[in-house]
């Protein structure tokens, strides 16, 4: 049974364990995004919508998803709200998104999920990225992130441990734009301007664009866009 979430708040924020500022944790928390089954992150295609199930290891006080656009958080009715629509302890949680054209399909605005519990202080965590709508961001890469080869088409994510190596690659040369100080790890292997290798940063602010030479039939160039999470611990230990 699906639950569409709304902007209802029942719980203190106090009252529910928040990771500290200094801390980015890994993002494992199993969902169903139009039927595929993703565990922690993924990059989504273009789609008029999205059904998304998330499944949390346990009763859950909790859920709040958002974008660069929206939020959405919905605590748990102390007097059995959610046991009384979905009728278990273990349950799934469910919303429907449709992005919002021309402001959350033509940026960097990925969704965020996350799943508190008050009781065993136990979080759960989710990051999607999506297609990006301007025919521009199209530029394949082969990206090596945490031991896994893939071939992206326009956009890109990598999540590992902060301080480990990874490396994308492109068919032709590029340079990269956009990335702030604390981003700063984008470097040209040998010199070469088809593959960068770079160590993976803290936290989860850092984006990337790659600008080839070769252009769109709009007139811009082609350019890939990679989203790193580089996580510094991992959600407790389930019990």
């Amino acid at each position: 049974m699906g639950f569409v979430l709304s902007g209802c708040s029942l719980l203190s924020t106090k009252e529910i364990y928040q990771p500290s500022a200094s801390e980015t944790y890994k993002n494992d928390l199993r969902v169903s995004i139009n039927g595929r089954i993703f565990v922690g992150v993924g990059v989504l295609p273009s789609e008029p919508s999205y059904t998304v199930e998330v499944f949390p290891e346990g009763r859950i006080d909790r859920i709040t998803w958002r974008t660069c656009n929206r939020e959405e958080v919905v605590d748990q009715d102390p007097k059995g709200f959610w046991d009384g629509i979905f009728g278990s302890k273990k349950d799934r949680y469910s919303f429907t998104l449709a992005r919002t054209t021309g402001l959350e399909d033509v940026t960097a605005c990925g969704l965020k999920i996350t799943v508190l519990e008050e009781k065993k202080r136990r979080n759960g965590f989710a990051f999607f990225d999506f297609e990006d709508a301007r025919p521009e961001i199209t530029l394949p890469a082969t990206l090596t992130c945490n031991g896994i080869k893939s071939q992206t088409s326009g956009v890109s994510l990598c999540q590992s441990a902060a301080g480990l190596y990874q490396q994308i690659e492109f068919p032709a040369e590029v340079i990269q734009k956009g990335s702030g100080p604390n981003c700063d790890v984008m470097k040209p292997l040998n010199g070469d301007l088809t593959k960068y290798r770079f160590v993976m940063p803290p936290g989860e602010d850092c984006v990337y664009y790659f600008v080839s030479n070769v252009k769109d039939e709009n007139g811009k160039r082609l350019t890939h866009r990679l989203t790193l999470i580089g996580y510094t611990d991992v959600p407790p230990i389930k019990m």
